[in-house]
């Protein structure tokens, strides 16, 4: 799968540095749609989707789902791995 992104200007106004978190578009429920997530949450992401043998795209579809499509699926995303990584530490160490 190519990985589109676009970062955004990192120029700085009025002391303060622009986001320069990327923008990628993705397919969500058959609609394309363009999330904004640091990059190790993108790398996170597609290890998640690897491992359980799922398409971006329909990982992404789930994560709306299940948050209600709500209108912010960058944080859902977010949410979605860090309870993905808690799930499997407490796995490794079940007093956590």
């Amino acid at each position: 799968m190519e990985d589109r992104h676009r970062s955004r200007a990192s120029s700085t106004r009025e002391g303060f540095e622009v986001d320069k978190t990327p923008k990628r578009s993705i397919v969500v429920n058959g609609k394309r749609t363009s999330i904004s997530v640091e990059q190790e949450f993108w790398e996170a992401f597609r290890m998640i989707a690897a491992s359980k043998r799922t398409r971006l795209s329909d990982l992404a579809s789930e994560i709306a789902v299940a948050h209600g499509n709500q209108p912010n699926l960058s944080s859902g995303i977010r949410v979605y791995i860090l309870s993905y990584y808690q799930r499997v530490e407490r796995s490794v160490d079940p007093d956590m």
